[in-house]
């Protein structure tokens, strides 16, 4: 683990540049991470399928969140930018995926139960897993 004094002098020493980039993937890793993990474990029907369920409570303690951007900021420093990148951007599409799932919610019940009549009782009860999720929150 990287000092304190370290962390302050790296995020003291980061460009403007270098501090959007590590806001970024702390986006990624604080708010789409958790997100992805909700998504996957509602899709395979289990819980924790990633094993990543405790990164939902990284957002309770903010004295964790404060030093996660120059913690980032000092990986990306230590060559770890280019992974960070392909997390953020492969963390990218989910929040619009959550909202399609949310957009469900919009449909009347009988466009519904129209589109998923020709599916596999597989596929809709997958499909019947997302909108629960989409009503009780998991997807937001």
């Amino acid at each position: 683990m990287v000092s304190v004094p370290r962390l302050l002098e790296s995020a003291a020493s980061a460009s403007d540049q270098g501090l959007e980039a590590g806001r970024r993937s702390v986006i990624a890793l604080v708010r789409i991470l958790p997100l992805a993990t909700r998504m996957t474990d509602v899709l395979s029907g289990r819980d924790n399928t990633m094993g990543l369920s405790s990164l939902e409570q990284v957002t309770s303690h903010p004295e964790v969140i404060i030093w996660l951007l120059p913690a980032v900021v000092s990986l990306t420093k230590a060559g770890a930018a280019e992974n960070l990148n392909a997390l953020a951007d492969a963390l990218e599409p989910f929040p619009g995926l959550a909202a399609g799932a949310q957009a469900l919610l919009e449909l009347p019940a009988a466009t519904v139960e129209k589109n998923l009549e020709n599916k596999s009782e597989k596929e809709r009860q997958r499909v019947n897993r997302v909108i629960d999720a989409a009503i009780d929150g998991r997807l937001s």
